[in-house]
């Protein structure tokens, strides 16, 4: 601010038509500024009285204090008598040595972690004032060590590990079938891929004449079955439906119906990779006469679909031939005019190397054509 006033003193006021009195220049140009600076002197004036005060003020505590501590201590000579007693003498320097000692001892440790903590203050007082350190034979004895816990309730706290899956792979397949008394040959693809938590599957049919179906199925893996999550068939029309593993039911997209899951309850597509998963893990399954019960879920129902080990035999396809597992799905009653048949290899880790599906006079048959494992899928 100086230096805008020292600028504004060297204009030429005159030529403006203002006066040309020094003192006037700055009043003409800032007509409040003398009002400014003496309010600001004012109270420049007030703080160094206020200061000066409070520092007076503050003498005067002190020396009131001095004078009652004067007082009060020749009073309490002339009662007692007697000269104030000295401070007691701090205690040698071995002994402080012998209680930093005491202080890392495991003794004093364990004493001091005790629950009787007030002995354990007793003898910090003792030591501070340079006692003898025979104080130690009145703490407390160690407390009796925790028993550790028995193996098998640690064991019941580890997470069980995923059931065992078979290996990723795609698998390619020649495709027969018939539709309304029409025959048609097609391709088909089935792809399978875990990481050990979860898994993904997905089949393709491409025929010339019925079009192309698709089917996608996405869950989890768990101890004893898979668990599905989201189900996608798309031929003629879109049947998608998703799973709420903690509620226990499945509703379907397109209707909002909801129902009830039952356990171990697999959609069409992720009941392929259940029977190589249960095959795969129980040699007992493998035997001839042995059944398998595993529920299967579409978006309307629930039907539980009972396979039988028929035979275990080379069988004939595009790929060659391979020994596998015939299992055939039971007819639950004279109406019931669905057959299934799958063709399990431990070739491919139990994946299915041939699918042959009758319903309603229609009919398909995938035979494999190639395997190709895809590790780190």
């Amino acid at each position: 601010m100086p230096a805008l006033v020292r600028a504004l003193n060297r204009v030429d006021l005159p030529t403006l038509g203002r006066p040309t009195m020094p003192h006037c220049k700055l009043m003409v140009e800032f007509p409040d500024w003398g009002r400014y600076r003496l309010q600001g002197r004012a109270a420049k004036a007030q703080q160094i009285q206020h200061n000066t005060g409070s520092a007076e003020k503050t003498k005067a505590r002190t020396a009131r204090a001095q004078q009652t501590r004067h007082f009060r201590c020749a009073a309490k000579g002339a009662h007692t008598g007697a000269a104030p007693a000295p401070k007691p003498p701090k205690p040698p320097f071995g002994a402080l040595l012998h209680s930093r000692r005491m202080f890392s001892s495991p003794v004093f440790s364990m004493a001091f972690s005790s629950s009787r903590r007030g002995a354990a203050a007793a003898l910090v007082a003792a030591l501070a004032l340079g006692g003898a350190p025979l104080a130690l034979a009145k703490t407390p004895s160690a407390p009796a060590p925790v028993a550790a816990p028995a193996p098998a309730a640690a064991a019941t706290q580890k997470t069980a590990a995923p059931m065992p899956v078979p290996a990723a792979a795609e698998l390619e397949y020649e495709v027969s079938g018939k539709v309304s008394g029409f025959g048609y040959n097609a391709t088909g693809k089935l792809y399978w891929q875990h990481d050990g938590h979860s898994y993904q599957a997905e089949q393709r049919i491409r025929a010339p004449i019925v079009g192309t179906r698709w089917q996608k199925s996405e869950g989890r893996i768990g101890t004893a079955f898979l668990q599905p999550l989201r189900f996608e068939d798309s031929s003629r029309k879109r049947r998608n439906m998703r799973f709420d593993l903690a509620a226990g039911t499945v509703t379907a997209v397109e209707s909002g119906q909801t129902q009830p899951v039952r356990q171990g309850g697999q959609d069409r597509l992720s009941l392929y990779f259940q029977l190589a998963a249960a095959m795969a893990g129980d040699a007992a399954l493998r035997q001839p006469g042995k059944r398998l019960p595993i529920w299967t879920v579409a978006t309307n129902k629930q039907e539980l679909w009972e396979f039988e080990v028929v035979s275990l035999a080379p069988v004939n396809l595009p790929a060659g031939q391979m020994p596998a597992i015939e299992l055939r799905r039971l007819q639950r009653n004279a109406q019931d005019d669905q057959k299934a048949h799958i063709w399990l290899s431990p070739q491919t880790g139990y994946l299915p190397v041939r699918i042959h599906f009758e319903d309603d006079g229609d009919a398909v048959d995938l035979r494999l054509a190639r395997y190709t494992p895809r590790p780190g899928r």
